[in-house]
């Protein structure tokens, strides 16, 4: 039997999403009842997904560019899996200047607008989700999830979740 590869969304469990309300003190807030309510659908629906390989983890440190600027590679693949490429894409980005990113959307052979709606739908509410997942699963509560926390007080991802699922119900 071969190992499954690396899947962020498989994060996304109730006992997880437990863990997440109790660790922010957020057990009362809606988004929890929300995902409960839906989640088979949820599950579904990431699944039903676009997937390809993803880096899931990049960070520029982990990139080596010639002196020449002739090539590069990318080191550090713990977390090579399989994912969404616009979220995979935009991981990346996040941590590039905008020229930069530039830069790797044109090489990537990619536009902005090249993911559907429905991938940046689900994005909008998955990468925060995981992130708050992983963030938990640490000892201290890491500053590079203050934003998904902050998300998740505001009520965005939960308007993020309704906006995703509420898309797929709308006709064409």
């Amino acid at each position: 039997a071969s190992p499954e590869l690396y899947d962020e969304t498989d994060k996304i469990t109730l006992s997880n999403l437990d863990m997440v309300a109790r660790i922010t003190d957020t057990p009362d807030n809606a988004l929890w009842s929300a995902i409960r309510a839906r989640f088979d659908e949820i599950r579904h629906k990431i699944a039903d997904l676009p997937r390809t390989l993803t880096y899931n983890d990049f960070y520029w440190t982990n990139l080596v560019v010639a002196k020449d600027q002739s090539s590069a590679m990318m080191l550090d693949f713990n977390l090579l899996g399989k994912g969404s490429a616009y979220g995979d894409q935009r991981n990346v980005i996040s941590s590039l200047s905008a020229e930069a990113a530039d830069a790797f959307l044109r090489e990537y052979g990619v536009g902005e607008d090249s993911a559907s709606e429905e991938e940046k739908a689900a994005d909008a509410f998955l990468s925060p989700l995981v992130t708050l997942v992983t963030a938990c699963e640490s000892q201290s509560f890491p500053g590079w999830a203050e934003q998904s926390l902050m998300e998740l007080e505001e009520g965005a991802i939960l308007e993020s979740l309704n906006r995703w699922l509420d898309s797929s119900r709308r006709p064409s």
